[in-house]
């Protein structure tokens, strides 16, 4: 299965604007460094929320939604003992049998690794129904990789919420990303 002419120009505009835009946003809060060692840097819940509005607007065919999970996994094949547990957040989005798994911030330190684009699992993975929704296997680097609880978001009431790193409403927060990506859904 291919992603269309527009759900590639979709994704290049979440690589190339939205996500340098929120990456700045948030390391320009006030409690960003606060923070930063509690969360690990990580805006996947941030991306998924607020993707979640983008997407439902530039592909509006989709079933659009956002979730999280406790994941497990061995981070080395060669050591059974390095293992870690961390939560994670994607979009998926369904229309007529096809499914997109989209995860653009598979990172262990998303916001301040020198690791940015090629490296990273950042990718709309079109899936079958069958296997709609699950982690994709052979993501380099983590093994055995297990969902131990996995829950959906509610994007609608977290953007009436304060996010952790900057202290503003999620509804402000992405306007200012928005207009600063240059990016408008109307």
């Amino acid at each position: 299965m291919t992603l269309t002419i527009k759900e590639t120009h979709t994704l290049s505009i979440l690589r190339e604007n939205f996500l340098p835009s929120l990456r700045r946003e948030l390391k320009i809060g006030k409690r960003y460094r606060a923070v930063t060692a509690q969360y690990g840097f990580n805006m996947c819940r941030h991306v998924s929320v607020f993707g979640v509005h983008l997407l439902r607007e530039w592909l509006p065919d989709y079933k659009w939604e956002a979730w999280e999970a406790t994941w497990t996994c061995r981070l080395s094949h060669l050591d059974e003992t390095r293992k870690a547990k961390f939560d994670h957040s994607w979009i998926y989005g369904e229309k007529d049998g096809k499914g997109l798994f989209i995860d653009l911030t598979f990172s262990d330190a998303e916001m301040d690794s020198p690791i940015r684009n090629e490296d990273v699992l950042r990718d709309f993975q079109p899936v079958q129904q069958v296997e709609a929704n699950t982690f994709p296997h052979g993501v380099a680097d983590f093994y055995e990789v297990r969902v131990l609880e996995k829950r959906q978001l509610d994007p609608e009431a977290l953007m009436d919420t304060k996010e952790i790193y900057t202290g503003k409403k999620g509804r402000r927060l992405f306007d200012d990303i928005l207009r600063n990506a240059n990016l408008s859904t109307e």
